[in-house]
């Protein structure tokens, strides 16, 4: 169920009652949608949640306010759209999220816009890519879970023979960083409302060396271990083709390789439907994947100085590897990557988004964001404006903390390889 209520961004009145929605005995109460006075582009939203008895809210439930300007052309009717997105579960009680108009640029005055809050479930979770008959396969089988098994995903089966994705519901967030940031770039990072419109899948790790080498033959990485990144490999070794004049990967890559054999079941329960989509992310995919729903320079929280360079290290030493922690927790202490999902995940439970290696994007590198004039789904430009250079993100092993952040955008030719640059699958749904 959805909740209407007109808007006035310059003047909101809140004085109608909103009903409640209830979704598997979760009970969703919004109690007031209102402006900040005096007007500074805030608008909270607060509800209250309640359970009954044994109910819980599931891994991928998910709460969802979106703001429809109904003034809007009904061709331009995206001009004005927001998702806030709550990672849940949340505890029951009184909760507040905080809608930042300007930053989805709105700034001007909104006469008939509606807010429409719900609770949303999210089918088929999870993902499982079987690839432990390795490269001669003619078969990968593909499942999909509601949720996690007892043990978690976090164990080796699924960093060597298993690949596991999780499904990302749609979205808008702001790109780039703001202009306080420590270590941020100017003209790189400036922001940009992004609205990502369909769900996709992302892997809970980086792709291992026993996972690539399963579905390729090969082992290219400088600093072995099966469940440790693998590396030193280039754009075409990886994914190929020409994004985004064309949309197919390279058939001799990695992707080519996995989405010639993915299959799911038909109704007879064999695995003979096939499972396309596979793909490396788009570096706005990526980010959005990478902050789950933080607007911070590190995807735990929004609740330190993103200025503060010792706050900054603070955070990154829970949540991955980089030139200042060298330490795993695993007893381990080396100037290298280490095993995927050794530090933090992020609300969305991702490893290794900041450091261990950079990840590979399918995008050309656009230096200056303003020029890339898309911001629904962007693809990138044509070609580099940088050279010839692909997007690579989220910093790696070797790297300084700035280098980690989830703003940062760095160029990498797709012709090189180094062992500190490796990737991440994605998958996009129609």
């Amino acid at each position: 169920m959805k909740f209407a209520k007109k808007l006035a961004v310059a003047a909101l009145a809140a004085t109608a009652a909103f009903a409640a929605a209830e979704v598997r005995g979760v009970v969703l109460q919004v109690d007031q949608i209102k402006q900040r006075y005096p007007w500074n582009g805030l608008v909270d939203v607060d509800y209250t949640i309640g359970f009954g008895d044994g109910e819980a809210l599931e891994v991928d439930d998910c709460l969802e306010v979106l703001m429809v300007d109904r003034a809007a052309a009904p061709a331009v009717t995206n001009r004005a759209i927001t998702f806030l997105q709550v990672p849940l579960p949340l505890s029951a009680g009184k909760h507040r999220i905080t809608w930042d108009a300007h930053a989805d640029g709105v700034t001007t005055r909104t006469d008939r816009a509606e807010m429409h809050v719900s609770l949303v479930h999210y089918a088929e979770t999870y993902m499982v890519i079987d690839v432990s008959k390795g490269s001669a396969a003619t078969v990968y089988p593909v499942d999909f879970l509601n949720g996690a098994p007892s043990n978690g995903f976090n164990v080796d089966e699924y960093k060597t023979d298993k690949i596991v994705l999780r499904r990302i519901h749609p979205g808008s967030y702001v790109a780039g960083s703001p202009g306080d940031e420590k270590n941020r770039s100017d003209t790189n990072e400036r922001q940009h409302p992004v609205t990502l419109s369909k769900p996709f899948y992302v892997g809970l790790f980086e792709i291992t060396q026993k996972q690539y080498l399963n579905v390729t033959g090969a082992d290219p990485s400088k600093y072995k271990g099966d469940c440790r990144p693998v590396e030193n490999m280039d754009y075409n070794a990886v994914r190929g083709g020409n994004w985004p004049t064309t949309t197919a990967p390279g058939t001799g890559s990695f992707m080519g390789k996995l989405l010639a054999k993915c299959k799911s079941k038909d109704e007879a329960g064999n695995y003979t439907v096939p499972v396309t989509g596979f793909d490396l992310p788009t570096e706005f995919q990526w980010e959005y994947a990478c902050r789950a729903g933080t607007a911070s320079a590190f995807n735990t929280t929004n609740a330190y100085n993103n200025a503060d360079s010792a706050a900054q290290e603070v955070q990154l030493r829970r949540l991955g590897r980089y030139e200042n922690n060298q330490s795993d927790g695993r007893g381990e202490i080396s100037e290298k990557h280490t095993v995927v999902g050794s530090y933090e995940p992020n609300a969305w439970g991702l490893y290794d988004m900041h450091g261990n290696v950079y990840e590979w994007c399918r995008d050309w590198l656009q230096t200056d964001v303003e020029e890339l004039k898309q911001f629904v789904d962007p693809k990138g430009p044509d070609s580099g404006n940088s050279g010839t250079k692909r997007v690579i993100r989220g910093g790696a092993w070797n790297q300084n903390v700035g280098n980690c952040r989830s703003a940062k955008r760095e160029p990498f030719d797709p012709t090189s390889k180094y062992e500190s640059v490796g990737f991440r699958l994605f998958r996009d749904l129609p």
